[in-house]
């Protein structure tokens, strides 16, 4: 039999009780396989990403993609990062910006933090808002607040007084009165009508102080994230210009590169041109 086969033979009777008393085979050393990223997956979050969530780095503005090569150095090659990652990082751009400017940050601030980040949209109608929680108490309130103070009560008013005054006196039908001068029960009337006339107006003057509070809020909201989106569109709008002027710059050169060598080419061959 030759050396060569039996040698073969006894290599793999060796890697086969080796393999049964889990050694580790002596010409193949564990070695421990890197972390590798897919080619697909985002360099920040390392999951994979569907084309349509990936933004280019060159999209991004300038001081969001600092922020993040600061916390992730590997993403100073990439070309895209995941639009979660940007969101993210959108949101906490917004945060410095507000605590640089303001300090401390309210419940409103970082309502309108989330709605920046989620892209939420934060107007909405007060009126129906305010309906649903309306009660009948309330209904009945702003009822008789809109009728006391229109025209309609103060010229009805008026004429139901001057009504009173008339039958409650001799000279006008001739009979006993019930309510003769000075008109105490009509004194009487008036003071109970203005008694329960006031608190109700108070009522729902309380109920359009909320409302216009809550109107307040809603619209510090909206003016407050349209004022960092316009913040945004503008440091986008400055990228997007400094990035046209690099290219003008480059143009320029490659003509006056071209230029230089046509009057090269003239200057060597006059004849030729």
């Amino acid at each position: 039999m030759p050396t060569s086969i039996v040698i073969s033979d006894f290599a793999c009777l060796k890697f086969t009780v080796m393999k049964r008393i889990h050694l580790p085979h002596p010409h193949l050393p564990h070695i421990p396989r890197p972390h590798l990223r897919l080619p697909h997956s985002c360099p920040v979050s390392g999951e994979s990403t569907p084309t349509r969530d990936r933004i280019p780095v060159t999209a991004i503005q300038h001081s969001v993609i600092d922020m993040i090569h600061n916390d992730h150095p590997c993403t100073q090659t990439a070309k895209w990062i995941s639009r979660a990652i940007v969101d993210e990082y959108n949101s906490r751009h917004v945060q410095s910006i507000l605590h640089a400017d303001k300090g401390e940050l309210s419940k409103l601030d970082e309502e309108v933090m989330r709605a920046i980040q989620e892209q939420d949209i934060l107007s909405t109608n007060i009126h129906e808002e305010y309906e649903e929680d309306m009660t009948l108490g309330s209904r009945a309130a702003d009822t008789v607040a809109t009728f006391g103070g229109s025209w309609i009560f103060v010229i009805s008013f008026t004429v139901f007084i001057i009504f009173w005054m008339a039958i409650n006196t001799y000279w006008f039908f001739h009979l006993s009165n019930f309510d003769p001068y000075p008109f105490i029960l009509l004194n009487l009337v008036l003071s109970c009508l203005a008694a329960l006339q006031a608190p109700i107006i108070m009522m729902s003057q309380n109920r359009q102080g909320a409302k216009d509070r809550i109107r307040d809020e809603n619209e510090y909201k909206v003016s407050l994230k349209a004022e960092l989106e316009v913040r945004k569109l503008s440091e986008k709008m400055d990228a997007h210009m400094e990035k046209q002027w690099g290219h003008m710059i480059e143009l320029q050169e490659a003509q006056m590169e071209l230029l230089r060598h046509i009057y090269e080419k003239h200057d060597q061959h006059p004849d030729h041109l």
